[in-house]
């Protein structure tokens, strides 16, 4: 059943693997005059724990907060969260809210994505050993 939700909804949603380029491809679409883009990059909506989404929430929690900036300019709007990519229930409340709703699915070749992997882990300080090899025996 769809929930009659605000024309403000994204349309569209990256689907993503961690470490595939979609920091610089959501940089890219929120450049774009015609695509409002969610502020922050992830917002990670729907993948929350919740029994039920209302309308009421959608609005207020997602859309509201989200998409603030969207105006009549824009033809279309979109976020992107690499927790859908794992998450069935994610896509499935999405397409709940919007059927007409389009992912954008974006992988890397685990083996390239490593170094990106191993290097985001030292930033944030949950690798301690900076030799690739070591930490991943």
């Amino acid at each position: 059943m769809k929930i009659d939700t605000s024309p403000a909804f994204p349309d569209f949603f990256l689907v993503v693997a961690p470490r595939c380029g979609t920091t610089s491809f959501a940089k890219y679409l929120r450049r774009h005059p015609a695509i409002c883009f969610s502020k922050p990059k992830e917002p990670h909506f729907f993948t929350r724990p919740a029994a039920e989404l209302d309308a009421a929430d959608i609005e207020r929690d997602y859309v509201e907060r989200f998409f603030w900036r969207r105006r009549p300019a824009h033809r279309i709007a979109g976020e992107g969260s690499v927790s859908y990519l794992y998450s069935p229930d994610a896509l499935r409340r999405i397409l709940a809210l919007n059927p007409d709703a389009r992912f954008l699915v974006m992988v890397r070749n685990p083996l390239q994505m490593l170094a990106s992997y191993h290097a985001r882990m030292l930033f944030v300080l949950q690798e301690s050993e900076p030799d690739i090899a070591r930490a991943f025996a």
